[in-house]
């Protein structure tokens, strides 16, 4: 687990399900438990998750949310809020006696539940719950949302989570053939179910002029916008390299940088190098942050590395035009001169040119914009995800009967 991992402990439930409250005819499956490994409010897995999870409630679902933490803050507030009951079986580790404990635990939980369908979504959560799963003879989908792994160990743990579960879901043709030559797993286990928007993102440019005000940025400012936790992958430095270029060629020329994370000292001591203060806005973490995009022109994403982010496919949604690495996912939503701009990852002339493109060119921004909206608005609504996954978990209750 990450460092800061908590120690083991119980996590008090303050809310259950009613075991009587329908009966298998009256609903499509009796209950769904939704793993994850922490309920941090920064990730993008966390944040599908519980995106998820609340679209299977509302559609008529009982769906129980499942942690490998003992936190009771966080997303775990969001999914009260949306009355789905936090269960935690907190672990330091993948490995040794307190994992094999709550491993143990778990597939008692699932049992008592009568759980229908486990959908576990990230690294650990794959392997722990994997497992629980086969312990408790509960069907059982893993979920691969990323091409590199953070740790070597991953690789055997990913394996052996994909060669368990009853199917694989991949957000993005590139995450399934990656499923594919790493891990072995033949095609026709892996499922490709994409990532999925909130609504309120497709009206959101409508209040550009209120989130300028909200982050200091003059309306008449070219606003360039990067939406990411502040993590080295995410190569805020390589954008800041080529904005101070921007920045000497365009007077109104403002960077906007929402999120948080270990990187943050070192993304302020280059604008002080770079000599960008007060034109690069640091905004920090904000709870629906794709919604910033409703301030920006020009929407930024020079990651090394990528599975399918929300950020790329926030800014389509808002009508955004984006620059990003052509690498992982990214390829697979954005095409390059169509509904955004390509560059190769590292490349910090390319980025400069291609910031500098859009820069001047007002009209290529409005049709990259309007053309990406209309692919996001047809693909990644969650109206057209969430029946796919429900479809998903027939194909796999179906053929476990």
């Amino acid at each position: 687990m990450p460092s800061g991992s908590p120690t083991v402990v119980a996590l008090s439930i303050d809310a259950d399900l009613d075991h009587d409250s329908a009966t298998s005819a009256d609903r499509p499956f009796r209950r769904i438990a939704s793993c994850i490994n922490s309920m941090s409010v920064s990730g993008g897995s966390e944040l599908n998750a519980v995106r998820t999870a609340e679209q299977l409630a509302q559609r008529g679902h009982q769906v129980v949310a499942v942690t490998l933490t003992s936190d009771t803050g966080g997303m775990a507030v969001r999914y009260r809020a949306a009355g789905i009951p936090v269960h935690g079986f907190p672990v330091r580790s993948l490995i040794g006696v307190g994992a094999f404990q709550q491993l143990r635990r778990a597939a008692k939980f699932f049992r008592d539940m009568d759980i229908d369908i486990i959908h576990a979504h990230d690294c650990y959560s794959n392997f722990l719950m994997v497992l629980a799963a086969r312990l408790a003879g509960v069907p059982v989908l893993a979920s691969k949302r990323w091409i590199h792994q953070t740790f070597p160990q991953h690789r055997y743990t990913d394996w052996l989570a994909f060669h368990l579960a009853d199917g694989v879901l991949a957000n993005s043709d590139e995450v399934r053939r990656t499923v594919e030559r790493a891990e072995r797993i033949s095609t026709n286990r892996i499922t490709v179910v994409p990532n999925f928007l909130d609504d309120d993102l497709f009206g959101a440019h409508a209040a550009r002029s209120e989130w300028r005000s909200r982050f200091g940025l003059p309306d008449d400012a070219l606003v360039f916008c990067i939406v990411a936790q502040l993590r080295p992958e995410k190569n805020h430095g390589l954008l800041l390299e080529a904005f101070a270029l921007i920045a000497r060629e365009f007077p109104t020329a403002r960077l906007l940088i929402v999120g948080d994370g270990p990187e943050r000292e070192r993304i302020e001591q280059a604008v002080d190098r770079l000599h960008l203060r007060g034109v690069v806005h640091m905004a920090g973490y904000l709870p629906r942050a794709g919604l910033a995009f409703s301030a920006a022109d020009v929407a930024v994403l020079p990651s090394q590395h990528e599975g399918f982010p929300n950020s790329v496919i926030e800014a389509m949604a808002t009508g955004t035009p984006v620059i990003a690495s052509a690498v992982g996912g990214i390829r697979d939503a954005l095409t390059s001169g169509e509904t955004g701009l390509l560059i190769p990852p590292n490349d910090v002339s390319a980025l400069e040119t291609a910031m500098r493109t859009l820069a001047l060119d007002p009209s290529l921004r409005r049709n990259l914009g309007v053309r990406a909206q209309v692919v996001a608005d047809s693909r990644y609504r969650a109206s057209s995800v969430i029946p796919r996954l429900e479809q998903l978990y027939t194909n796999i209750l179906g053929a476990r009967a």
